[in-house]
């Protein structure tokens, strides 16, 4: 059996008011089921591997396969339980690895 590769996807969001891994994820997870149907939310492999509060910034991982649907998944969702939020997608990378050298270089050229 082959494993599935993954890719890593550094989102920044806004919110008015502080929002939990786990109602940030079971929005994401709603909007793709919405949009792409459970047969492949079912492949798709989303979690959240890091969130940053001060930030505002998550890590996601998904199967490669999935990763433009995970993008414009992330970019539709408006709410999470009521509360208004925005995505916007920074990087993605197929390592954890490289993901965080890509994030410390776009830190630095922001400041």
């Amino acid at each position: 059996m082959k494993l599935e590769r993954q890719r890593y996807i550094l989102v920044d969001y806004l919110s008015e008011q502080p929002i939990e891994d786990k109602e940030i994820l079971n929005s994401l997870w709603h909007t793709f089921t919405r949009l792409f149907g459970e047969v492949n939310a079912g492949g798709v492999g989303l979690y959240i591997i890091s969130h940053d509060l001060e930030s505002k910034r998550i890590i996601l991982r998904c199967a490669h396969k999935q990763k433009e649907n995970v993008i414009t998944t992330v970019s539709l969702t408006r709410k999470t339980y009521g509360k208004r939020i925005a995505f916007c997608t920074r990087l993605t990378s197929g390592t954890l690895l490289s993901l965080r050298r890509k994030t410390k270089a776009l830190d630095m050229l922001v400041k």
